[in-house]
């Protein structure tokens, strides 16, 4: 309804505001209380960055009404483009002989000023509209359930300094850097997508002839890294970053994060399900089962570094973390709208060629697995890599070949189900 959108709109404003004060806030404490040895340029950078942010949130209103629209390619297209130049905006910085803070707030800048014009080029915000206050309550609980959750992800933070050594904190922000590529170009385009698609069902509609097809959709981008994964992580470490940080405990935590993406892809979708149609109190429910999933973080990854897991044991204590706030989801989806029957639920999201195509996958990749074993990873070089790579890509053309038509059908449906 239009008043609904009028609402939405003047809500984003609020989000601006709220992104112009914070990061005026920050600005002012990182520049009046600057670390002990600040690099060359700290207090520039600190503006900079702080004015790109604004600069970005400038046109949430306007990316807020292109979502209701279901305008989806132009977010893409912009997001690609602004990552392109700021990629190209930063290198030139670095080349021209400027230190990384200089080349990293350029960059910042780039993609702030990119992603903002490529958006009000084609359209204007509506006018400021009053807030429903149904909309500003929902406002202020996802406001809580995001800050609550940037401040248990702070935990991570806590556990590296309590129970690794320094060797294993590189070790940790390595592989996550390399992880979170794959989060940011592949599994938040599709949960932003499917956030508002799933807004656009009536209540009383079951979510799951949308949700069915993203999840095999995501899900299989995470199988395929948990099977194939883990094998090529000392490979993919030998690669990016040379035969130190191969030798280290970074192919293991890679190894571990690969299966974690699994349960972020899963999660990921579940819970643009879960939050784009829940009620108050389910939202109330997801608030608390965050502090559940928080201690399971906790308890794991305390467990496994004591048992001598390494950076590994933070890795896998975010997949049980994961695990347990996409239970929360599965949960109301077993409740909402309706209550459905655990068996029609568990049919609903894993079609026939979901399973076939994740059984020929599961196949290759322990077939790939053994064969790898005959490659010597402990000290990998350019032959080794090639020839585990070999194998792995053979393996998985085979799965995928064997399985094409379910592959093609399961694609279908996405396009399908996204065109109405």
């Amino acid at each position: 309804p239009a008043s609904e959108r009028s609402s939405a709109s003047g809500l984003s404003w609020l989000g601006f505001a709220f992104t112009v004060g914070v990061s005026a806030v920050l600005a002012v404490v990182w520049t009046a209380w600057p670390p002990s040895d600040p690099p060359a340029g700290y207090s520039l950078a600190v503006v900079g960055v702080a004015v790109a942010a604004v600069v970005e949130a400038a046109a949430e209103p306007v990316v807020v009404e292109s979502l209701i629209d279901l305008e989806f390619t132009r977010r893409a297209s912009a997001e690609g483009v602004a990552n392109l130049l700021r990629s190209a905006a930063a290198f030139a910085v670095a080349v021209a002989g400027f230190d990384g803070v200089a080349s990293f707030t350029v960059g910042q800048l780039v993609f702030a000023v990119v992603w903002s014009s490529s958006y009000f080029v084609v359209r204007r915000p509506g006018p400021r509209q009053s807030v429903d206050a149904k909309h500003l309550a929902v406002f202020w609980q996802f406001s809580g359930m995001a800050f609550q959750k940037a401040v248990l992800q702070e935990g991570e933070k806590v556990l590296l300094l309590a129970f690794f050594s320094q060797e294993d904190w590189g070790v940790f922000a390595l592989v996550t850097n390399v992880g979170s590529l794959v989060l940011r170009l592949l599994f938040a385009p599709v949960e932003e997508i499917a956030y508002s698609a799933f807004g656009k069902l009536p209540p009383d509609a079951a979510p799951f002839q949308l949700l069915a097809p993203l999840l095999a959709l995501q899900g299989s981008i995470g199988w395929t890294a948990a099977w194939f994964g883990p094998p090529l992580a000392t490979s993919g470490i030998f690669v990016l970053y040379g035969p130190t940080w191969a030798a280290s405990a970074a192919p293991q935590a890679l190894g571990a994060y690969c299966v974690l993406l699994l349960a972020l892809a899963l999660n990921g979708v579940l819970e643009a399900c879960m939050h784009s149609r829940a009620s108050a109190e389910w939202l109330r429910r997801a608030q608390a089962s965050q502090l559940q999933a928080s201690a399971v973080l906790v308890a794991a990854s305390s467990g496994l570094a004591f048992l001598g897991a390494g950076p590994s044991s933070l890795v896998w204590g975010n997949a049980a973390s994961m695990l347990v706030r996409a239970w929360v989801c599965i949960q109301f989806l077993a409740h909402e709208p309706v209550p459905v029957p655990w068996d029609k639920l568990l049919k609903s999201l894993a079609s026939p060629e979901l399973r076939r195509v994740a059984g020929a996958l599961a196949i290759a990749g322990i077939v790939v697995r053994l064969l790898l074993t005959f490659v010597v990873t402990h000290r990998p070089d350019i032959k080794a890599v090639a020839a585990q790579v070999l194998v792995a890509g053979c393996g998985f053309l085979i799965a995928a070949g064997l399985c094409r038509r379910d592959i093609m059908t399961i694609a279908s449906t996405v396009t399908c189900r996204r065109s109405d």
